[in-house]
């Protein structure tokens, strides 16, 4: 009767074990993915919430004609000053208008405008690197397969709509949100 009781017991101990270990790694598993898209959600709301501040109540024709003439005016200059005080008073790494222009290597995109800090102008000065003017052609900073989510939200998107996307670049992961501006008349271009 001895021996019996013995790997009955060891088989209990086993099962037991193996449940709690099984149990432990699905546990794991939901919590690390409620926590991963409770931060995702996060993200994408306070990404909303900046850009929403950046092209809300704002002259966009004007800054439509500066876009085509390849000229900042008043208008433009009030855009920078926007885009650099939201830079500066949010934890945004990075704060930028372009527009997407093709999928090929080099030079897909066109850059409209940049956020930037103080401490970016003194980098800027300090290294003798411009920041990004109106019209600067990004060379080959975005992929193809970037630019081509760019262009395909671009052309594609309904107002109000937010494209988000995870993406690794030269300097680590980054979470991108981007919405398409337009004009008086809903235009994008």
């Amino acid at each position: 009767m001895e021996t019996i009781k013995q790997p009955l017991k060891k088989r209990v101990l086993t099962a037991v074990v193996s449940f709690t270990l099984l149990l432990s790694v699905c546990l794991g598993i939901i919590g690390y993915r409620t926590y991963y898209s409770g931060v995702i959600q996060q993200y994408q709301k306070y990404e909303r919430d900046v850009l929403t501040l950046a092209i809300n109540d704002f002259d966009w024709d004007s800054i439509e004609e500066c876009i085509n003439k390849g000229e900042e005016d008043d208008a433009f200059g009030k855009l920078r000053e926007r885009l650099d005080y939201i830079k500066t008073n949010t934890n945004i790494d990075w704060l930028y208008m372009v527009e997407p222009l093709n999928t090929e290597e080099n030079d897909n995109m066109k850059y409209i405008c940049t956020g930037n800090t103080p401490e970016n102008y003194a980098g800027y000065k300090a290294s003798g690197e411009d920041f990004v003017r109106l019209g600067k052609l990004s060379g080959n900073e975005y992929p193809p397969d970037v630019a081509g989510n760019y262009l395909d939200f671009f052309k594609n998107s309904k107002p109000g709509e937010f494209l988000y996307y995870p993406n690794k670049t030269e300097w680590g992961y980054a979470y991108t949100t981007s919405i398409v501006v337009r004009n008086s008349s809903g235009r994008s271009e």
